[in-house]
């Protein structure tokens, strides 16, 4: 450097050399970095649209599988998760549509995006369309397929597009590295410095192509990741047949076994000509779908749902087959088929509707009560069904039954097609859908009419058996009545008192309360019946009849004894009540006042009392012996006799006399 500094032209020299290659250098380096820059963007951006373009391929084969599902599985609970894999997978097509517009692209990338971005909604409006109506039929499957080649061929065609492009852009790598090369050895003799820019640049360059090849590889390796762990059949193969890509399924084969077999070795017999057709006409339409049976490395016969679709891949036409397994779905098939059959078999008839109440379905039994057919009833309410026998308060009990979530069970009466009346036991229950809503109503009908008809003639016999019992009881206490009663006074008669007095006397024996009885004669009647006649003699019978019953209490027995002769039985009835009631009614036949008759009516009555050991014949021989001294001391009087040997008392007294004026008689 001493050296250098002595010399200064040297120096200069030097110095010039060295600004001059600098700046040469400089100026090749900036000219070199754009270059890189340009050249690493436009790999990095053509590799991230690549990866982008294979991405949304692999979604909308993932919405394929998804919507093939939610054909198989409808409103099941697996539906419901294939709806939700299909909106996220979905959503994923509209990121890497955005993320792809990010970058640069060009016009003919802005229309497969647009494609991509449009056939995308398309689909999915389809498949929510079908999601929102629940039905599930083949015009629904085309209308998928439909949107599902949009998405299909605009990303196909731009991973077609952007594969050519990473060539392109590797081509104008290589073109560019080799013209600096070129440039570099013009340039050689302005110095080391340019030299070692143009390396760095060749460096940077080649950091750049690796890197990109090194993110080709990983989204090789997450794609064939994918592919392995989706629950399907994915197989890549030509016209022939023979296996290009080959995923791990549930069928067991691998790889290189399917590449020696080809791909129509794993065909059942019975389905080996439906899957040549399919190949065939996937080959001329583009796309076709069906259902067949695939025989599993270990044996197994396995029934799936196969789609396949026809594409360019290494540069040669080939077919993508994807095969989902069916098996849960064939038995739920042929299980619903048994149902089907048991429901239609059925007697009694079975009617599903909607949440409104609207009519589904029915079974042959319904229109064998009802009259209608099932598709004159298909979505009309069971109300045209009403009677009117029934009250607005029955349905609202049954719908806030219903509607609660709990079975309702009952009889209605309702009117067939012909309108005639019929009665019927119905069951209904609700059903729920997979949110825990409900969704239907299953109600089991059973004809009660004959067993209806049958209760009420049962009703009827009945009521008849019970006015003619009520009539047998009447005609029977009728008769029990004239058996027990006087028929001209209406008193009890002289058995009813023979058998009350045994009655009274076997339970003053057993509790020891005693009871007396009271013998009246009207005076003199033999002379009223000569002096106004019978007719006559009989309204005094019934007047004094009526006098000794107005007297009583409710359980004394007043009776005729015959002829003009009365009987009062005085239960738990002491001498002086007796005597009392004796004198009452001796007062008040002293005041009647029969019609056609202008005499004074007048009775004389005999008292005895029971004492332990009477007989019946004793106790009345006692009264009849108060009766008769009654008659011998001038009638119109009131006797008792008190009990064998002792003397007979006598009253006049009024009835309101207490024991202290009988005891002055006494």
């Amino acid at each position: 450097m001493e050296k250098l500094a002595a010399d200064r032209k040297l120096m200069t020299c030097l110095a010039a050399i060295f600004v001059a290659t600098a700046m040469l250098g400089v100026a090749s380096n900036t000219i070199l970095t754009r270059v890189n820059k340009t050249l690493e963007s436009a790999v990095h951006s053509t590799a991230r649209k690549l990866w982008l373009a294979a991405d949304i391929n692999i979604a909308a084969g993932d919405m394929l599988a998804a919507q093939r599902e939610i054909l198989l599985y409808a409103n099941t609970r697996e539906a419901a998760e294939d709806i939700r894999i299909f909106g996220s997978r979905s959503a994923q097509v509209d990121r890497d549509a955005a993320q792809f517009k990010t970058l640069s692209v060009s016009t003919e990338e802005l229309k497969l995006i647009g494609g991509v971005k449009d056939g995308n909604a398309s689909y999915r409006q389809v498949v929510e369309q079908m999601e929102q109506l629940r039905v599930y039929d083949l015009a629904n499957r085309r209308d998928v397929a439909e949107a599902y080649k949009d998405v299909d061929r605009a990303s196909n065609q731009l991973e077609i597009l952007e594969s050519r492009s990473l060539e392109d852009t590797l081509t104008d790598t290589r073109r560019t590295v080799r013209d600096g090369r070129v440039v570099m050895g013009l340039g050689g003799a302005l110095g080391l410095c340019v030299v070692l820019f143009a390396l760095r640049a060749v460096r940077t360059i080649g950091l750049a192509l690796r890197a990109a090849a090194q993110r080709a590889r990983d989204s090789e390796a997450f794609l064939e990741s994918m592919l392995n762990d989706v629950p399907c059949v994915i197989g890549i193969f030509d016209l022939e047949g023979n296996v290009k890509r080959w995923n791990k399924n549930f069928l067991g084969y691998s790889w290189p076994e399917m590449r020696e077999t080809g791909v129509l070795a794993v065909a059942e017999p019975d389905s080996l000509e439906p899957a040549k057709l399919a190949l065939a006409q996937t080959m001329e339409t583009g796309y076709s779908e069906l259902e067949l049976y695939l025989r599993a490395r270990d044996g197994r016969r396995i029934p799936v749902y196969a789609s396949h679709r026809r594409f360019v891949f290494e540069g040669k036409t080939c077919i993508l087959g994807v095969a989902i397994e069916i098996s849960k779905q064939k038995t739920a098939e042929q299980f619903g088929r048994l149902q089907r059959v048991a429901l239609e078999a059925a007697s009694e008839a079975i009617v599903i509707t909607d949440a409104t109440g609207d009519i589904q379905w029915a079974n042959p039994a319904f229109t064998t009560l009802t009259g209608y057919e099932l598709a004159e009833v298909l979505g009309i309410n069971p109300r045209i069904l009403k009677s009117g026998m029934m009250d607005q308060e029955f349905y609202r009990v049954l719908w806030r039954t219903i509607l609660r979530g709990e079975k309702w069970s009952g009889e209605v009466w309702n009117l067939n097609k012909d309108g005639d009346l019929y009665s019927e036991e119905m069951h209904i229950a609700p059903v729920r859908a997979a949110d825990g809503s409900i969704s239907n109503f299953v109600a089991v009908k059973h004809d009660i009419t004959e067993r209806k008809q049958l209760e009420a003639q049962a009703e009827r016999a009945k009521q008849g058996l019970v006015s003619l019992n009520k009539e047998l009881r009447e005609a029977n206490e009728n008769i029990l009545k004239i058996s027990q009663t006087d028929p001209l006074t209406g008193l009890a008669n002289r058995r009813t008192m023979d058998e009350r007095v045994r009655t009274e006397m076997a339970r003053a024996e057993r509790l020891g309360s005693g009871f007396s009885v009271i013998l009246g004669d009207l005076d003199k009647f033999k002379s009223i019946n000569d002096e106004f006649g019978h007719l006559i003699g009989d309204h005094v019978l019934v007047a004094a009849a009526a006098v000794l019953a107005g007297q009583a209490r409710p359980y004394d027995l007043p009776a005729r004894f015959g002829g003009e002769e009365f009987m009062v039985i005085l239960p738990e009835n002491t001498l002086v009540d007796a005597m009392s009631y004796a004198q009452r009614v001796r007062c008040a036949i002293g005041e009647l006042k029969v019609p056609g008759m202008a005499r004074q009516i007048t009775m004389s009555l005999g008292i005895s009392t029971w004492e332990h050991g009477d007989t019946a014949a004793g106790l009345i021989g006692r009264a009849d012996a108060a009766l008769y001294q009654a008659k011998s001391r001038g009638r119109n009087r009131v006797v008792a006799q008190a009990g064998d040997g002792l003397a007979a008392l006598e009253s006049e007294v009024p009835a309101a006399h207490t024991q202290d004026s009988l005891a002055h008689f006494i």
